[in-house]
């Protein structure tokens, strides 16, 4: 058998299995395939072993993922890759780290991180794009924003998660003509593509975390009269708590393992799950600046000028 370690940011994750499933296993691209060193035991572990009967076993108190399967194949490192990332998010939860379903950005006239958050499709990405690219606001990540809460009215942003911005072809068309066709006309099939901010020309924010002060938006572009409400909901919280669930993959997990379904016990913990809400209700109380619906110009000028933020 084999030793490796998963390595995202300061997370790492020891992995032991054949020499075979290192040479195929395909890297994700949001992390690294290193040597262990030592004290690599420490870390969340994940065993890959060769038995008669696939399955997938959580041994809580030694942090351990057993994958067991009969041959290798794709349905093998697909699992092993899923449950690496499981993992990493585990760990950051740990940590008290979250990731929101957000784009953010820095507001150099106010000294303000912005996080732009809302439901797949609402125009997070290109209220994003239309404020650093026009507005001198300066890109910090998409999609993906890592928000640690320090203690009360103290938060702090970490680099993305996931290095690349994901454009929808819908959202690019109606933003930037000439973006859509560098990028989509060629591929009419392609519904999403990945790119890194650097090839797009935004001026990125420089630093390894950020504890500067933050706001939220809940973002909804639409071609409606614009709408902004700042009042905290049951909604809010739900969509905000359901929002960071959607990045997990802790509890009552279903994989496919040589042809054959599997499925994983919860990982989660009572405490985990507490800290969760903990961090929705703090965030929602201390940052929320309101529920935005409108125009992409609406939207913009409202957040320019928006009283809330200049203090």
């Amino acid at each position: 058998m084999t030793e490796k370690i998963a390595c995202k940011s300061n997370i790492k994750i020891w992995i032991n299995a054949e020499e075979e499933f290192f040479e195929k296993f395909k890297i994700n691209k949001h992390y690294s395939i290193e040597e262990t060193y030592k004290n690599s035991y420490d870390f969340p572990k994940i065993i890959l072993r060769k038995k008669e009967v696939p399955q997938i076993s959580w041994i809580s108190d030694e942090d351990t993922i057993l994958i067991d399967y009969v041959s290798l194949d794709n349905s093998v490192y697909n699992a092993a890759d899923i449950l690496i990332n499981t993992l990493f998010i585990m760990e950051l939860e740990r940590r008290n780290i979250y990731l929101l379903h957000a784009s953010c950005v820095y507001f150099p006239e106010h000294d303000k991180i912005l996080i732009l958050w809302g439901d797949s499709g609402a125009g997070k990405t290109t209220t994003m794009l239309e404020l650093v690219e026009k507005h001198n606001f300066e890109y910090i990540s998409n999609g993906t924003t890592e928000v640690r809460r320090n203690g009360k009215d103290s938060y702090e942003i970490f680099n993305p998660f996931k290095k690349r911005i994901k454009l929808r072809a819908s959202s690019v068309k109606l933003y930037d003509n000439q973006l859509f066709s560098n990028y989509f006309f060629k591929n009419n099939s392609k519904e999403k593509i990945e790119i890194f901010p650097e090839d797009l020309g935004l001026k990125i924010y420089e630093g390894e975390k950020i504890n500067k002060n933050i706001a939220i938006y809940f973002i909804k572009l639409s071609n409606s009269p614009l709408i902004v409400n700042r009042e905290i909901n049951y909604r809010n919280s739900m969509l905000l708590f359901h929002d960071i669930a959607r990045h997990m993959k802790f509890s009552d997990l279903y994989l496919e393992i040589n042809g054959n379904n599997v499925f994983l016990t919860s990982i989660d913990s009572e405490n985990l799950f507490e800290n969760r809400v903990n961090f929705v209700n703090n965030i929602l109380e201390e940052k929320f600046k309101g529920y935005i619906h409108g125009k992409l110009d609406d939207v913009v000028k409202f957040i320019l000028e928006d009283e809330e933020i200049q203090n």
